[in-house]
């Protein structure tokens, strides 16, 4: 049903257009984060019924509505100022929205929250229903491949790796923050109190999962959709820039040794291997490329 139900199509409505992201008043933001919110309290009862693990909040239906809350504070590249520091003040008074990790008391933070994500996607009993152990992401258990079975490990990390992403775009523009406006100071001084920059570099430096090469000369492929990947990287890069900014040179080389050369070395084994799935190849190829080419033009601008 992705893609289908009326929180998608208002999605992409919004996408990429200012228009209606401007047209968006404070309470039909609150309606979304009043749902987002419901996530974080209750699991989802249709996976549920389904057999997946009760992990007492809903991670797969909660990143949908916080992709909605991406299109409304960040279009065409830049931040819409109205919308990001509303979004930010209805999801402080609504601790739930940030899932158990960072929900406040309690909340072991993102790092390791992520790290707890990925061991649960490399323990079919946790990450799967009982029924569909040891089958394809895109195969249901009744042979059904219109069904999309829901990997949880994976499901979390998309979650976390979401709200990252969205904090991130609501953070002020460099320029009012340069200026010294009041507003643009409180809500960049709140999005670094959810998240350390120490967490943020941590999972930057988690190495991706890489193809495996088989006694017989084949090739085991990595399941995007159930495993840690470049997808749930990038967030954390947008936020390090957005909300911290490039500090000095020092720690651009540090989070280049600790994060980005592993990627490269291993993307680079890829394209040496030759065998490896030219998707595979071009994901792990170019995102640490990018984000680092993102980080010299910020030290740059400095």
């Amino acid at each position: 049903m992705r893609g289908s139900t009326p929180l998608d199509v208002a999605a992409s409505s919004v996408m990429d257009n200012n228009g209606l992201a401007l047209a968006l008043e404070e309470p039909d933001l609150d309606k979304v984060v009043t749902y987002l919110a419901g996530c974080g309290l209750q699991s989802c009862p249709m996976l549920l019924a389904k057999g997946y693990p009760d992990i007492g909040w809903n991670p797969i239906e909660g990143e949908r509505y916080l992709s909605f809350l991406r299109f409304a504070v960040f279009v065409n590249g830049e931040s819409v100022e109205e919308n990001s520091s509303v979004v930010v003040k209805l999801l402080i008074r609504r601790p739930e929205c940030f899932g158990p990790a960072l929900r406040g008391e309690g909340g072991n933070g993102l790092l390791a929250a992520m790290k707890e994500a990925i061991k649960i996607s490399e323990m079919p009993a946790l990450d799967l229903p009982g029924s569909v152990h040891g089958v394809s992401s895109d195969v249901s258990a009744d042979g059904d491949d219109e069904e999309e079975v829901v990997h949880m490990g994976n499901a979390i990390m998309s979650f976390y790796s979401a709200l990252i992403d969205l904090l991130g775009r609501c953070a002020p523009e460099m320029h009012l923050i340069n200026k010294g406006k009041g507003e643009a100071l409180r809500i960049r001084a709140i999005l670094r109190s959810l998240v350390p920059t120490e967490d943020l570099v941590g999972i930057i430096s988690i190495p991706l999962k890489m193809p495996i090469i088989n006694k017989d000369g084949s090739m085991t492929e990595p399941d995007m959709s159930a495993c840690f990947c470049p997808d749930h990287k990038a967030p954390m890069v947008l936020f390090l820039d957005r909300v911290y900014g490039i500090e000095d040179q020092s720690f651009l080389l540090h989070l280049l040794e600790v994060g980005f050369l592993p990627d490269l070395k291993a993307a680079t084994t890829l394209d040496t291997v030759g065998e490896a799935d030219e998707k595979t190849r071009g994901i792990n190829n170019e995102w640490p490329t990018l984000c680092y080419m993102d980080f010299i033009k910020a030290l740059k601008d400095q």
